[in-house]
């Protein structure tokens, strides 16, 4: 690592180092211009007044935030007033145990960018002026998008003026003609088409900053300009490498340095590898040195996700899992391209060279270049699971067979996953409120249809449901199989009635989960369950779209706040063993020690559910590791192949932890002596004793396997 990059990370730690906000004074005139044209004069106006940042250690232009005096980019959500009214009362507050309001992640089409500039973005605006002559809203609409547009113009005309008054009181000729080729760069890019790898990079630092996200495909994007730059010599593979770990700091300060989220970086996830249109895996030289340039930097964010094909020579593979294990800062996860692939072009009715351009976002959602994950709430799946065994006890009393069982809980499943999505597109409805100039004008359809990702104007929008507490419907299901239907153990009425006493005296709660046929041990029985409950999930979602008329995925994750905590809080016992108010699992595959058959079963349980119908779009798997594995290169070198086989096999997702349980417990009596100690959540890696208690609780229950 370079001394000057030490010293920007350095920095970083114990400062901002991005400008604080210039506060600007706006034409009160302003006012009485349409929303998204207010919108986009007051942001032209605001990036005329930001400072421009050439401290000593930058090669790279563009760092900036908005004050919330407008409304600025789509993830961080500020300035929006209207969603601001609406979170008030829904977001991360569960509402009637069921769903809680929620954003989105996304990311700009950098390739779209790097190849046709911003000029070409005012070219699209100007041809669908002609489409939608005559239609006021959607023209004053475009000519929001033409104001943003512009002003990002102006604001790369700022940062190379700057550059260049820099360069001539540089301290030395060195740092003048750094100074002087980052002003070059700013000039021409993102404004035109990139020529270079310098002009490349500069075009995403600065158009980052706009929407601080995703960074997307960016092994792709910036391929070609790499290699060509690498051939002629015009860059040399360190001096690629130094310029891509400036970009990485910059993304993980994006974040103030005295928020509480302080290095996340707006979350920013990306994915190296994968399949290509041509169906080739994409992992390539430049893959490489992004994966070198990032974990020499001692930082969280940004998350890395390897999508794994079944090309992808077992060598990158071993290479990220080994990267992994010395990493102690938790930055990769490994994802399957085949089953999200069908997925998008089964489900999604995706063409096939969109289909394998997507890449990972926030917690691990998917979106694709140019496009959103619009989630709008976290669903409470096991909410079914009450209203069976209280709204619907009569009718589960009646059943005289498993069969009959069944087709009453996919009844009820039905309805939940209608109610939820009910509130689901409520929430969409009213944040789409809220207009957006800024990331909109780099996601293709807002132009072509002059209307705002927040009102469905994305074309590549990915809806997502995600659920909590699958895992607790799938057990319980596959308990109440076990005990009321093949064993014969106890009837609906008395399982009924031990719950509401909250397993009554123990006994028969001791015998399930002793006894109990869990997910996760590789066994018919409970894989049937899984296989039955997803396939009915898929059967009920697959003909819904949400209130865009985009279609649905739905995956299994939680994000950074306690979901799990919240809806099991107001959930009462359940069939598997759960206690009234207990917390789900996070994602899928098992805890609590109740996968007792090792590694291997847990993950081909996992693998055998059909993941291209039901567990393609949010999804986490966490792995728990016995310390051991990781140490010892021979033991290792199995896992690895065991993982192999897993995501060749319908594995979608997986991470690893492999901290022990005895290290976790010395964390929690003593925090102060373990602040830097990392940990795998779900979809990102975070410092273990600045979680919250209930994230904390679930990492200590997930259980160590050994191979």
């Amino acid at each position: 690592m370079e001394k000057r990059i030490q010293t920007l990370l350095e920095l970083s730690n114990v400062q901002d180092i991005y400008p604080a906000p210039v506060a600007t004074a706006y034409d009160r005139i302003i006012e009485c211009e349409p929303d998204p044209v207010v919108d986009a004069l007051k942001f032209a106006a605001y990036m005329q007044n930001q400072a421009v940042v050439t401290e000593p250690q930058l090669r790279l232009p563009g760092m900036f935030r908005f004050d919330g005096s407008f409304r600025g980019d789509l993830f961080q959500r500020i300035g929006y007033t209207r969603w601001q009214r609406i979170a008030a009362l829904f977001y991360l507050k569960p509402y009637k145990n069921l769903v809680t309001f929620e954003w989105e992640h996304s990311v700009l089409d950098y390739k779209f960018i790097l190849e046709n500039g911003l000029d070409g973005l005012l070219k699209k605006i100007e041809k669908s002026e002609e489409t939608h002559a005559g239609d006021k809203e959607r023209l004053d609409y475009l000519r929001a998008l033409k104001i943003v547009c512009n002003g990002m113009i102006a604001w790369c005309e700022r940062l190379a003026s700057g550059f260049e008054s820099a360069a001539k009181t540089a301290p030395d000729a060195t740092r003048s003609k750094e100074l002087t080729d980052t002003a070059d760069a700013c000039r021409r890019a993102p404004r035109y088409p990139a020529e270079s790898f310098r002009e490349a990079i500069t075009a995403v630092s600065i158009c980052f900053h706009f929407n601080p996200d995703s960074i997307g495909l960016i092994d792709r994007y910036l391929y070609p300009y790499y290699t060509r730059d690498i051939q002629n010599g015009s860059i040399t593979r360190n001096e690629a490498k130094s310029l891509l770990q400036e970009f990485f700091v910059t993304v993980k300060a994006n974040t103030p340095y005295f928020s509480i989220n302080a290095g996340k970086g707006g979350e920013s996830h990306f994915a190296l590898g994968g399949y290509d249109e041509n169906m080739n895996d994409c992992w390539n030289e430049l893959s490489d040195l992004i994966l070198e340039a990032l974990l020499e930097l001692p930082m969280c964010c940004p998350q890395i996700s390897l999508r794994h094909t079944k090309k992808t020579p077992f060598a990158v593979l071993y290479k990220l899992l080994d990267a992994e294990r010395r990493d102690s800062y938790k930055r990769i996860a490994f994802v399957a391209d085949e089953p999200r692939i069908e997925a998008f072009t089964k489900i999604l009715g995706l063409p096939l060279s969109l289909a394998v351009n997507y890449t990972t976002v926030g917690c691990n959602e998917t979106a694709f270049p140019g496009g959103v994950d619009f989630t709008g709430a976290h669903i409470n799946i096991a909410r079914s699971l009450d209203t069976l065994l209280n709204g619907w006890r009569k009718e589960f009393a009646a059943c005289k067979s498993y069969e009959e069982f069944s087709t009453l809980f996919k009844t009820i499943l039905k309805d939940t996953v209608k109610e939820a999505l009910y509130y689901q597109n409520l929430f969409n409805a009213a944040r789409s409120k809220d207009t957006d100039v800024i990331s909109s004008l780099f996601m293709p359809g807002c132009i072509e249809s002059a209307k705002s990702a927040t009102q469905g104007g994305a074309k590549r929008l990915s809806a997502n449901l995600n659920m909590n507490g699958l895992m607790c419907v799938i057990d319980s299901i596959s308990i109440i199989k076990q005990l009321v239907y093949d064993e014969k153990r106890v009837s609906a009425q008395e399982l009924c009635t031990l719950l509401d006493n909250d397993w009554g005296d123990g006994e028969l709660r001791a015998y399930v989960l002793n006894r109990g046929k869990f997910f996760g041990n590789n066994d018919e029985h409970s894989e049937s369950v899984a296989i039955s409950v997803t396939n009915a999930l898929y059967e009920i979602i697959s003909p819904l779209s949400e209130e865009f008329g985009h279609k649905l995925l739905v995956g299994c994750f939680e994000g950074y706040n306690p979901h799990s905590t919240w809806f099991g809080a107001a959930t009462p016992a359940t069939p598997d063993g759960r206690r009234r108010g207990d917390p789900f699992m996070i994602g899928i595959g098992q805890w609590h020690g109740l996968d007792k058959n090792g590694l291997t079963s847990i993950l081909l349980s996992v693998a055998h559910m059909d993941p291209s119908k039901i567990v393609t779009g949010s999804l986490v798997f966490n792995v728990a590791l016995d310390p051991s594995m990781i140490q010892n290169d021979e033991k290792f070198l199995k896992t690895a192949a065991l993982f192999e086989t897993f995501l060749n096999e319908g594995g979608v997702q997986f991470q690893v932890n492999h901290v022990s349980r005895e290290t976790l417990l010395q964390a929690e009596k003593t925090p102060e002596n373990y602040g830097s100690l990392r940990v795998r959540v779900s979809g990102f890696s975070a410092y273990y004793t600045k979680l919250c208690p209930e994230i904390r609780n679930e990492i200590l229950k997930r259980t160590e396997h050994e191979v």
